[in-house]
């Protein structure tokens, strides 16, 4: 069936050139079955010629004042006989009780809209189910606000998203009363349907929200009372994407399952293993999943985890509403992606172990929703695919570890490695553990440093003189830990879930050294994992000493993957070219 949807933008900013912006249309074109028609008067709004009409952003009262009350009485009629009505942000307004009033939807801070804008509003999903039975698994969004209503919902309108983020205006003026009130509403008018959504879904980049929003059209044409009626048999292959991306949750995941089940050895990696079992197809580069912005990793047989948070340029959401930009660590994925390769050479027939890295190839650049891993607030973490992809690596069987790649610059007076283990000396409940770590790492690199003091370096630095060596630094000032109460960095997030961690700042000429020489980097790699091994031989299951909190419902880690040496090395190709392709176009660390 096709749905045949009447499109009313503004009709005064209209006249303006760049409006409306094209992302309805372009995310409407993503599914065959919605038929989008723009309109510029409402005399053949009927049931006869459509099934949902669409009320876009813009500002509300020109709307109000060019349709005037014959223009509202046809747009109820059209309701009531059982056309479907979708409002986004003015054209929510419009649907409200301030507007034509179709459903119960009350906004009593009217007169405090002007409440600002982001990329990063914050959603608590409390029932999709309407918008499609599938839409379930997943507790929280990400997407784009733009002063839209703060709705309460009445008699017979259910909220089917509530707004967890705060924005009070120019320099927060507004008191605190966003937090808790409806984002998305769904009402009955008569014998149709009415959706009206406050913020701009359709703005996401994120294939998730974007299906959600396609799910708003489904169900104002009442097409929802089960799942989606999209099926891959009559969607293009763009939206499979987005359905099947969205759909997979933990435990219905049929790749994850296959993952934790997995407690024997691996076969040998020249023995190519179905990479993902879901209904999303691998690129074919082999690591690439369609709709992700990373790659997830999982060896169940190995135990150690590598992340490369800074990996791609990345934005983090200050208290105060503002936000700030994180340049990439250059060369911190690569170095990530050869640890773990490195680790399943260690072990006899073993793929290469777990990782949680960026995707270059899938990630937007300059995506706002592309949030700081290592700055992320509790609520935060459930959007995030490496937090999430760390709390199920910590619950495969077993002790587990995790090692946190960064890069930092260089200094004045030395290159020294920051092994960062504030978290563990905050968090863990056996202090001689985490002292045994610190001696432990910190004596394998001496070792290695030592047996290389020969070997000199210039300092990057500004007024840096002379030659320098490298060495090792295990009570550093970058560390980890941002404190209690607060955001929280990546190898923080491990430690309150029961997994030591570790974080490793390396200087930018060391990072150039990992990555240009084998010979160092085999025997920097094996210091470290050789340490990491010693140290889980001596703590043996007490690795997990802090109790795991339950199972994480969030499916920010999207569909992992297990990837063999040879993908992992051509992976590594890929990397070394795209970062050849930005110098010069993209500032890094």
């Amino acid at each position: 069936m096709i749905i045949r949807i009447a499109y009313y933008p503004d009709p005064v900013k209209s006249r303006t050139p760049g409006y409306p912006k094209q992302d309805v249309a372009n995310v409407l074109k993503l599914d065959p079955t919605l038929s989008l028609r723009r309109i510029d008067n409402l005399d053949d709004l009927s049931t006869d010629n459509y099934d949902v009409v669409l009320f876009p952003g813009g500002f509300a009262p020109n709307t109000l004042e060019e349709l005037g009350d014959d223009g509202e009485a046809k747009i109820k009629a059209f309701v009531n006989a059982g056309g479907g009505f979708v409002g986004i942000c003015a054209g929510a307004y419009l649907g409200s009780n301030w507007g034509w009033g179709l459903i119960d939807a009350e906004l009593p801070y009217i007169n405090r809209w002007a409440r600002g804008k982001t990329d990063s509003c914050i959603l608590d999903l409390k029932n999709v189910t309407p918008l499609g039975a599938e839409f379930n698994a997943r507790k929280k969004i990400i997407c784009r606000y733009a002063n839209g209503p703060l709705l309460v919902c009445g008699t017979g309108v259910q909220p089917l998203a509530t707004f967890m983020s705060e924005l009070r205006g120019k320099k927060n003026k507004y008191p605190s009363e966003m937090s808790g009130t409806a984002a998305i509403a769904m009402g009955k008018c008569g014998k149709g349907t009415v959706v009206l959504q406050s913020p701009h879904l359709e703005s996401s980049s994120d294939v998730y929200v974007q299906s959600l929003f396609l799910g708003m059209f489904r169900c104002a044409a009442g097409l929802t009372e089960t799942t989606s009626t999209l099926t891959p048999e009559t969607t293009t292959p763009e939206t499979r994407e987005i359905l099947e991306t969205s759909t997979p949750g933990p435990g219905d995941c049929a790749c994850m399952e296959a993952v934790i089940d997995d407690k024997e050895a691996m076969p040998p990696a020249s023995n190519k293993l179905p990479l993902t079992n879901c209904l999303v197809c691998l690129e074919s580069d082999g690591y690439s999943v369609a709709g992700q912005p990373h790659v997830t990793s999982v060896n169940a047989a190995l135990p150690i985890v590598f992340t490369a948070p800074h990996g791609l340029q990345v934005y983090r959401q200050y208290e105060s509403g503002k936000r700030g930009l994180h340049f990439r660590e250059r060369w911190s994925t690569e170095i990530a992606v050869k640890l773990a390769v490195a680790a399943g050479k260690r072990k006899a027939a073993a793929l290469p172990s777990s990782f949680v890295v960026w995707n270059y190839k899938t990630a937007k650049r300059k995506d706002p929703n592309n949030l700081d891993p290592n700055y992320l607030l509790d609520d935060e973490q459930t959007i995030s695919p490496f937090s999430s992809g760390l709390k199920h690596f910590r619950r495969l069987p077993g002790p587990r570890f995790h090692v946190d790649v960064h890069g930092k610059k260089d200094r004045k007076h030395n290159l020294n490695l920051d092994v960062g283990l504030e978290p563990m000396h905050a968090e863990w409940p056996i202090k001689d553990q985490t002292k045994g770590l610190s001696a432990t790492v910190g004596q394998a690199f001496e070792t290695f440093f030592k047996g290389r003091k020969t070997e000199t370096f210039r300092s990057r630095a500004q007024g840096a003189s002379g030659r320098m060596p490298f060495g090792v630094e295990t009570s550093p000032r970058l560390h980890g830990y941002w404190g209690e109460d607060t955001v929280k960095t990546v190898s923080h997030q491990s430690v309150l879930d029961g997994m030591p961690a570790l974080q490793l700042e390396i200087p930018y000429t060391m990072r150039s050294k990992l990555v240009s020489d084998d010979e160092f980097f085999a025997g920097w790699s094996e210091a470290l994992l050789s340490a990491i091994d010693a140290w889980l031989q001596t703590v043996g299951e007490d690795a997990g000493a802090v109790e795991a909190e339950e199972q994480d419902k969030s499916t920010a880690m999207g569909c992992p993957v297990r990837l063999d040496e040879a993908t992992c090395l051509a992976m590594l190709d890929d990397l070394k070219a795209m970062d050849l392709r930005q110098i010069g176009r993209e500032k890094m660390i």
